[in-house]
């Protein structure tokens, strides 16, 4: 149990020193994240200047940085290792593979954590604006950031079998789902396609959690835990599925 531990932790521990030394990389969760806050933040503001709009788009960004994160945490893992020709050594290490997402998940953690400190406390200096409703704030962030670690353990399979030719897929995938999951509007403007595929969206009633702090909105409690753990439960035996079939195949080590 202290090896595993020992070896969880190795991971955040690894990539916050890296992020922490280099002024380039601490640019992901301060500079970029506050530049994109303040993108939406004078848009809205151009276009409908009421408070609870702002709050709105300001609550939504959280919530778009915890789905972010989460699934950023496990890809830039694996993404380090490989750009550091490391892989090898990484795959022949007495690491897990459920340790090494676990660890994934820490680091996705500790840097939304940072992010959302700058987010609360810039709102707040400049906007006067305050989270009112904890429970509900917080909760909502749990499991986007749960929809998150799924999305990172499809992005990683797909690196598993698709090797860096699915590296990109760390960019783009949970910008798509959040997109359809009606970050900072209702779903039913969307098309009536996308409509049914957002159904099955757990960051869909997530979202609507954390619209709920600021106006009054239903929330489907059972849908947003059931699709939760269903997207849990599916990604990781997808995980298990794609590593054990690169491994079997060859593919780790030619990726390595």
């Amino acid at each position: 149990m202290k090896h595993a531990l020992e070896r969880i932790i190795s991971q955040p521990f690894k990539n916050l020193r890296l992020m922490l030394r280099s002024p380039f990389r601490f640019l992901e969760v301060s500079v970029w994240p506050l530049t994109f806050l303040f993108l939406f933040i004078f848009m809205v503001q151009s276009f409908d200047p009421k408070p609870k709009v702002l709050e709105m788009v300001i609550m939504a960004m959280a919530g778009w940085q915890a789905v972010h994160h989460a699934q950023m945490g496990i890809g830039t893992t694996y993404m380090d290792e490989y750009w550091s020709q490391s892989l090898a050594h990484l795959f022949i290490s007495p690491l897990r593979l459920t340790e090494f997402v676990i660890g994934g998940i820490l680091t996705g953690l500790a840097k939304l954590a940072i992010v959302l400190v700058l987010f609360l406390v810039t709102v707040f200096f400049f906007y006067g604006i305050w989270i009112l409703d904890w429970a509900s704030f917080l909760i909502a962030l749990f499991f986007l950031f749960l929809f998150g670690v799924s999305i990172g353990m499809l992005n990683l399979s797909a690196m598993f079998l698709f090797g860096e030719n699915a590296i990109s897929l760390v960019w783009t995938t949970a910008d798509i789902f959040v997109v359809l999951s009606g970050v900072y509007y209702s779903v039913s403007i969307l098309p009536k396609s996308l409509q049914l595929i957002a159904g099955f969206l757990p960051s869909l009633h997530a979202f609507n959690l954390l619209k709920s702090t600021v106006e009054p909105l239903a929330v489907d409690w059972v849908s947003l835990s059931v699709l939760s753990l269903a997207w849990l439960a599916g990604s990781f035996a997808v995980l298990k599925y794609a590593f054990f079939a690169a491994k079997k195949t060859g593919k780790l080590v030619r990726v390595a």
